[in-house]
């Protein structure tokens, strides 16, 4: 789904003038500080380099102007949520994506969910009156 945030593609799509909101649940952004880490990649097991691992870094790429003057005019916001046990890597990864974003203008919410870690804050979104399940419906429009 980030791609969409760099191609215009999302034009395209059918419901792209009817869309209000985008999560970015606990992303890891820039694997330039994981890729040769071995409990990221163990053995190489992944098969990348530095320059590949820059590549697939999203905090790396240029963000489609088209898409982002869409999103100004459809008033789109973009919803950063990482949680609260998460790695310090991952946290500033997240605040640091969610920077390059409003740096461009768009409206971002950055929020830390308290007492999650990297896996649970997914594996809540469909509890009902969980946290993040009940932050998401809240604002999905």
């Amino acid at each position: 789904m980030i791609t969409l945030l760099f191609n215009s593609g999302l034009l395209k799509l059918p419901f792209a003038d009817n869309t209000v909101s985008f999560f970015l649940i606990s992303g890891v952004f820039d694997l330039r500080e994981l890729w040769n880490l071995p409990s990221v990649n163990p053995a190489n097991i992944l098969n990348i380099d530095l320059v590949s691992a820059e590549e697939l870094s999203p905090i790396c790429w240029k963000l489609d102007e088209e898409f982002i003057e869409l999103a100004k005019q459809i008033k789109l916001r973009i919803h950063v949520l990482v949680a609260e046990n998460d790695s310090e890597t991952f946290k500033g990864q997240s605040l640091a994506f969610a920077k390059k974003l409003r740096d461009t203008g768009l409206e971002i919410e950055f929020k830390i969910f308290e007492g999650y870690d990297h896996f649970d804050i997914i594996e809540n979104v469909p509890v009902k009156g969980s946290e993040i399940n009940t932050y998401l419906l809240k604002n999905l429009v």
